[in-house]
């Protein structure tokens, strides 16, 4: 099945409470333009017994996600990054992200819709990082010449496994539609509603955050689930 596009980059605020995983304060970093993962430390650790290979076991020692977003606005940079927005003098709708010894970067959870075709077929595929940990990013410009060069936002977070009985580190299901894969409807795959549609009738897709899901009023948890209205 080819990879043919992305969309959809959804974030939330991570917390737990022993094995009970929940997300908060979701929303969108921004446009998709480029995903990539590199996972570290996953060779085999073989035991040789007799004079060969006995056994085998591979274990996930980490990751690296690097997300490339058209642009990354104060508020959701604010929310991943741990900032503080305040406003600037005598204009209270603009406000200034603000770096500084209060930098407190949270853990989130992230999702994004990976778009396939098969045998002619586009499908699309829901993709959770349920506890990843963003970098502060860097700062680059060029000028304007003869012609625009866009230039996008790079993005970097640390891979990190759950705390959850399962230790879960990523996971995926496969739809038929984009909505489908924004909503996870299906209850076998993820047995509960996933989807939080927010006063402007956006979908927040906390979604993608299998068994858990949130949105400006609510929470999800993992474990047995439960659903909490605004």
């Amino acid at each position: 099945m080819a990879t043919i596009g992305l969309s959809k980059p959804f974030y939330a605020i991570y917390a737990a409470s022993g094995e009970t995983v929940s997300y908060t304060n979701g929303g969108v970093l921004g446009k998709a333009v480029e995903l990539s993962m590199e996972l570290d430390g996953g060779d085999a650790n073989i035991l040789y017994a007799d004079n060969g290979p006995a056994e085998s076991a591979t274990t996930f020692g980490g990751g690296t996600l690097t997300i490339t977003t058209d642009d990354l606005l104060p508020e959701p940079a604010a929310a991943i990054l741990g900032l503080t927005l305040k406003a600037v003098t005598e204009q209270d709708d603009v406000k200034e992200i603000v770096f500084g010894e209060g930098q407190s970067i949270p853990y989130v959870g992230f999702g994004v819709v990976v778009k396939k075709q098969q045998s002619g077929t586009s499908k699309w595929m829901g993709l959770v990082y349920p506890k990843v940990q963003f970098q502060n990013p860097g700062i680059s410009a060029t000028t304007q010449g003869e012609s625009i060069e866009w230039q996008t936002k790079e993005l970097t977070a640390t891979i990190l496994r759950d705390d959850t009985a399962e230790h879960n580190w990523c996971r995926y299901a496969i739809f038929d539609t984009e909505t489908d894969a924004v909503c996870c409807p299906s209850r076998e795959v993820y047995p509960h509603e996933d989807f939080h549609s927010d006063d402007s009738g956006n979908g927040i897709p906390l979604l993608l955050l299998h068994p858990c899901a949130s949105g400006a009023g609510g929470a999800r948890q993992t474990g047995k689930a439960r659903k909490v209205r605004d």
